[in-house]
């Protein structure tokens, strides 16, 4: 029995109140909020990055390249909302596709300039606002693994993306038996 929860009594069960999805509008929104509250990480240093007395301090820096994420990442998806405020019939996208568009732009990224950053913000965006994103397509790609096997992939994922590879472009490698 539910604590605190709504019960049906004919069948036994707890009655999940219906969750709305977030509006594209709300989730842009979200996402100029993880740029804004991003903090520096030695991560986000690029490869020609300069060190010492004449280069800029991290935080100007930082905001450098929060200006670059929300030309390159915001920009995109603020198109995406000019054209659904014109085209009625437009369907916005869906959860999985704005993921895929943020992993995308994260992959190709490169090591250079704003690269490193905007990478690693491209993926706390999806996995902040989308957690089970991963593991639900994994699940999909692979119907045949069980959870623990999702779950080991899932993290493996998130480790290799934090350290600058491209898992997901290959999720096979991801499996031992696969």
């Amino acid at each position: 029995m539910a604590l605190f929860g709504l019960f049906n009594r004919k069948t036994d069960r707890e009655i999940v109140p219906f969750k709305r999805q977030k509006s594209f509008k709300d989730i842009v929104n979200d996402m100029r909020g993880i740029i804004i509250r991003a903090d520096w990480r030695d991560e986000y240093q690029p490869d020609e990055g300069e060190t010492g007395v004449t280069a800029p301090d991290k935080i100007t820096e930082l905001n450098g390249f929060k200006n670059d994420a929300r030309h390159h990442i915001i920009g995109k998806f603020e198109a995406i909302e000019r054209r659904l405020a014109q085209d009625v019939l437009m369907d916005a996208p869906s959860h999985d596709e704005i993921c895929k568009m943020l992993t995308d732009l994260a992959y190709e990224q490169n090591r250079s300039s704003a690269g490193p950053f905007l990478r690693s913000i491209a993926i706390e965006m999806r996995d902040t606002m989308f957690p089970d994103y991963i593991e639900n397509l994994l699940r999909r790609s692979f119907v045949d693994a069980d959870g623990q096997e999702i779950k080991a992939a899932a993290t493996k994922t998130r480790d290799l993306e934090s350290a600058g590879q491209r898992p997901l472009a290959n999720p096979t490698s991801l499996f031992r038996n696969h």
